[in-house]
């Protein structure tokens, strides 16, 4: 007879069902044995004790939180911007019915909940960066302990395993491990190649994330950096720029139209696209093009990281 279905995703899979679905029917038969997860840093949402949302997740790109986020700023040192997760949370606060035990999560520790059958599971610290955790100490700070957060671990680390309801409805035959994950330009970054001190490396998806290795951490007083901790102890300095692929696919387009237009007859001066790609973001080597893409940018609702 033919498996029986797996149980229903959670809501957060709501937004993108047939990938999260596929992913999830693909383990069917399988003879996976650890399985761990990467998310966007940022996203977040409030569960109760159970583990069932309490109402719906604010994305990693969500704005709303701008006064939180000016209140939020010594947590992190100095500035803090309103898409990281700690002022969505104390927006929640403020503007929703939340019961009192409500449970804060990362997008990726609601996935490994609903895994794991309970929300008593940890997050690692490179989700928790953004909620304030401290790097260094990989440890809350006091000035959270209102808050119900979930204990905090390195990536990599074994927390628990797949639920037994899950393992009968996909008919695994042997127990699955589940490890913490990190962040998507983190996981990228393990994934790189890049393990000694001055290694760096540039990814580029839905923005573009640039990460270095360091012996010791970089201070940044202007906050035009960073610092992720490495599952080694050693330190992640980097940043991020909205000249991700999507950026790029539309200056891409615009460059190719403007080429088939000019191989047509229908124009006949050449603009040097080219240097305006590079510059979107990247190496300006014309002012008036830095001019430009700025504008452009500006009025896209982008900025040039």
């Amino acid at each position: 007879p033919p498996p029986p279905p797996p149980p229903p995703p959670p809501p957060l899979f709501f937004s993108t069902p047939k990938p999260a679905y596929e992913m999830l029917r693909s383990l069917v038969g399988s003879e996976m044995c650890i399985r761990d997860r990467d998310s966007t840093s940022g996203t977040v949402l409030p569960v109760s004790r159970d583990g069932n949302p309490l109402g719906m997740a604010l994305l990693y790109d969500d704005m709303r939180a701008t006064e939180e986020a000016d209140r939020c700023g010594e947590v992190f040192g100095g500035r803090c911007s309103p898409t990281f997760s700690l002022p969505k949370i104390r927006w929640m606060q403020s503007h929703l019915d939340l019961p009192e035990d409500v449970r804060f999560l990362h997008a990726a520790d609601f996935v490994n909940s609903w895994l794991a059958g309970t929300p008593e599971i940890p997050t690692d610290f490179t989700n928790a960066m953004k909620t304030g955790v401290d790097p260094a100490l990989g440890k809350w700070p006091s000035s959270l302990a209102d808050l119900s957060l979930p204990e905090v671990v390195a990536p990599g680390q074994r927390f628990g395993v797949l639920s037994e309801r899950h393992c009968k409805r996909w008919r695994l035959p042997r127990e699955v491990v589940l490890v913490s994950g990190a962040t998507d330009s983190n996981a990228a970054f393990y994934a790189s190649g890049a393990a000694s001190p001055g290694d760096w490396s540039t990814t580029v998806g839905t923005t573009m994330a640039i990460k270095g290795l360091s012996e010791r951490k970089i201070e940044d007083q202007q906050s035009r950096i960073y610092c992720h901790r490495h599952p080694d102890g050693s330190w992640l300095p980097g940043g991020a720029s909205n000249a991700g692929g999507e950026r790029r696919s539309a200056v891409a387009t615009k460059h190719r139209v403007e080429k088939r237009r000019v191989l047509s007859g229908q124009e006949t001066r050449v603009q040097d696209r080219n240097r305006e790609f590079i510059g979107n973001g990247w190496v300006f080597e014309n002012k008036s093009v830095l001019r430009r893409a700025t504008r452009a940018n500006n009025e896209d609702g982008d900025h040039v990281g």
